[in-house]
């Protein structure tokens, strides 16, 4: 998110197993590109298996749907965080996943959201 004129790019960073690493890296491309304004900061590279998280820290929601109107073969799973909010000791974050139904259904998406709660339940406090 460019703040100077509320617009945004596509950023990507690659996969690290390990969270922490992820983040470090995460803060290098956000150094190195996220001052450039156009669509996709970071353009992809071949071979990267790519898929999309938004994130909108300034709205909580229950639901969300993106509406992609030229997008009908995005195969893509695409992501959109919300803003987290504590309650009763726990951190709750609102999380949609929007998919095409030609590549995946409500079972996968049900066993995706149960895994991920899962892992969510059992992972250590990253702090502030």
């Amino acid at each position: 998110f460019h703040k100077d004129d509320e617009t945004f790019s596509v950023l990507w960073t690659a996969y690290q197993p390990d969270l922490r690493a992820f983040c470090q890296d995460w803060e290098a491309d956000r150094a190195r590109y996220g001052d450039i304004h156009t669509f996709e900061a970071r353009p992809p590279e071949a071979g990267q298996g790519l898929f999309n998280i938004s994130a909108v820290p300034w709205a909580s929601f229950r639901s969300l749907h993106l509406e992609l109107p030229e997008a009908n073969d995005y195969l893509l799973p695409i992501f959109t965080l919300g803003r987290y909010r504590k309650e009763n000791g726990r951190t709750l974050l609102p999380l949609a996943m929007q998919v095409h139904h030609g590549v995946t259904d409500g079972f996968h998406v049900g066993r995706f959201f149960n895994r991920l709660q899962a892992w969510a339940d059992s992972a250590p406090e990253m702090g502030a």
